[in-house]
């Protein structure tokens, strides 16, 4: 089970039913299956025509409905009167449509979620008194392409947005896309995925303008290609042209002063992506955290790096694992956590990356499993003094020096496992005095300190 909270509302998502109840026409309607967690909280499955279990306990706070039938349903106006006390909404499978006023009194209602639909469109005013509605998941739909202004007019209170995996498009006549401002205290959004959609590159100043009040965005998974004609074309176009500033980033300025997370997992920039590095119109010097995982990143070049670390002054956060690295001549000093998993660092030009790592003083987390290290600069940790989580796992590694932690104190995690290290001495980690585990599974080791025992 994992769990995540907004403004008090839990999102749990959960792998499987424990002590549940399964009721079939017992209180609820025929036709419906229930897993009655409490009076309070069910999960219904049917193929009934029937749009809605009607016969559940009027304190219901928490309803799931996934329709199985082979024809389409339509969510109707009754059902609030049905559940007054309703908070978390899910419904899914073939819905077909939402009759205008379904949802007109859902006052109560805190997290919606409408997913892996047939649902095309919402009606005027779909969430009319929705004030108390805080999540929205709207993801794996992919007949719904637009959402009117007069229901996103609606949607003031909602902090978390989900529009992945939809049809929804970034295109002139998207009144979603350039209508995002009206989602005032909107903190979170997730956009991952449009790759599946079209993408319309002339709309992307009244999109960026629509999220500047964002502070964490999703764009995983987008299928974005620096070379194509994609979502943030102008923004390289601006930055590698060296036009002038009225035509930097969307023919005006951009000031992102609120986003702190920025997420392009699962992306196909072959460098780092340029609308981020040289555009002074576009400011993102609040962004704590960079996901750039999952893509096609070779090479790390230091005129690179430290636009990089210009434009992201804040930046403490950076994933750069499952990647094609093995070289990188310079890194933020700012960093504090960086992933580098799943590369192919140790393979030319280490001595580079090592001269970049080791100047990360604010590091507490480095990860750099899966790669291609045979070994490690004895001085390689000497400065990185705030370290407390080290993986150096999956990799070659036959010796550790017994100087290379004299200066890590605050260690708490070492993960060497499978290596193929050969001796391990005590004496290697005798200045780790805040470490609580100690990995060395999988390795070829056959000589230990005696007075040192080790599970492996």
């Amino acid at each position: 089970m994992t769990a995540a909270e907004i403004d008090g509302v839990v999102i749990l998502v959960v792998s499987t039913f424990v002590r549940s109840l399964a009721h079939r026409g017992v209180g609820a309607d025929a036709g419906y299956n229930c897993n009655i967690f409490t009076t309070k909280s069910s999960v219904c499955t049917t193929n009934d025509s029937h749009p809605f279990p009607l016969r559940l306990d009027k304190d219901t706070k928490t309803l799931v409905i996934e329709y199985l039938g082979h024809t389409g349903f339509k969510l109707t106006k009754d059902m609030m009167d049905h559940y007054p006390k309703l908070q978390d909404l899910t419904l899914q499978g073939n819905l077909t449509e939402i009759e205008e006023g379904a949802l007109l009194d859902a006052k109560n209602i805190k997290q919606l979620i409408i997913t892996k639909t047939l649902l095309r469109e919402f009606p005027d005013h779909a969430f009319g008194n929705a004030t108390s509605l805080k999540i929205l998941r709207l993801n794996y739909n992919p007949l719904l392409s637009d959402i009117k202004t007069t229901v996103i007019s609606s949607l003031t209170h909602v902090k978390y947005a989900d529009f992945s995996y939809s049809g929804f498009r970034i295109c002139d006549n998207s009144t979603l896309m350039l209508s995002l401002h009206l989602l005032r205290k909107l903190t979170m959004l997730n956009l991952a995925g449009l790759g599946q959609a079209e993408i319309c590159a002339n709309s992307i100043s009244g999109f960026l303008d629509s999220i500047s009040h964002v502070k964490e965005l999703i764009l995983s998974d987008s299928g974005f290609v620096y070379e194509d004609k994609a979502i943030l074309k102008p923004l390289y176009e601006a930055a590698d042209s060296g036009l002038d500033n009225s035509v930097q980033c969307g023919q005006r300025s951009m000031n992102f002063s609120n986003l702190c997370s920025l997420d392009f997992s699962n992306h196909r920039f072959r460098s780092l992506p340029s609308f981020i590095l040289g555009s002074p119109m576009c400011r993102f010097e609040n962004v704590t955290k960079l996901d750039l995982s999952a893509g096609l990143l070779t090479y790390i070049p230091i005129n690179e790096s430290l636009q990089l670390c210009r434009a992201l002054s804040s930046i403490r956060s950076l994933d750069l694992s499952r990647n094609n690295i093995s070289c990188m001549e310079a890194l933020c000093p700012s960093l504090e956590t960086l992933n580098l998993e799943s590369n192919y660092i140790g393979t030319s030009h280490s001595s580079v990356s090592f001269k970049a790592l080791k100047k990360l003083n604010m590091l507490t987390l480095l990860s750099m499993s899966g790669n291609r290290l045979t070994s490690i600069p004895y001085d390689m940790f000497d400065m990185m003094t705030q370290l407390q989580y080290l993986n150096l796992s999956n990799n070659f590694l036959t010796a550790l020096d017994i100087y290379q932690f004299q200066h890590n104190s605050l260690l708490t995690l070492v993960d060497f496992s499978q290596n193929q290290l050969q001796r391990f001495e005590t004496s290697s980690i005798s200045n780790m005095a805040s470490l609580q585990y100690l990995y060395l599974d999988y390795n070829n080791i056959s000589i230990f300190n005696r007075n040192f025992h080790c599970i492996c």
